[in-house]
């Protein structure tokens, strides 16, 4: 996996619209964990980039319910979030002109 990003990161890095590929890499992330919730994307989530209020719903669903739940829940979470921030943030939807003038790159 590692490599496949790696061999691709400069395409989706590059000007116009780098907020779209960030929301699409959100929803995919939290279409990924609903749809193939194993273990260890889980524990990558809560050991890596899991805030403590994230590991407390997760527990507190769980105990409610199942660690299944728990983990769908998170994922269905994620991508409501990322639809909010998307609808709410046109600079992310947009086109970005002025890419190449933050990145001092100059197109002659």
């Amino acid at each position: 996996m590692g490599a496949s990003a790696s061999l691709f990161s400069g395409s989706f890095t590059r000007c116009p619209r780098p907020g779209l590929v960030m929301l699409g890499g959100s929803a995919t992330w939290g279409a990924a964990l609903t749809l193939f919730g194993r273990v260890s994307a889980a524990e990558q989530i809560v050991g890596q980039a899991g805030p403590d209020i994230g590991n407390m719903r997760g527990g507190l669903v769980a105990d409610a319910s199942s660690g299944a739940a728990a983990l769908v829940s998170g994922g269905l979470l994620c991508l409501g979030a990322v639809a909010v921030v998307g609808a709410t943030t046109a600079d992310l939807r947009g086109s970005s002109a002025s890419c190449s003038a933050r990145t001092g790159s100059a197109n002659s």
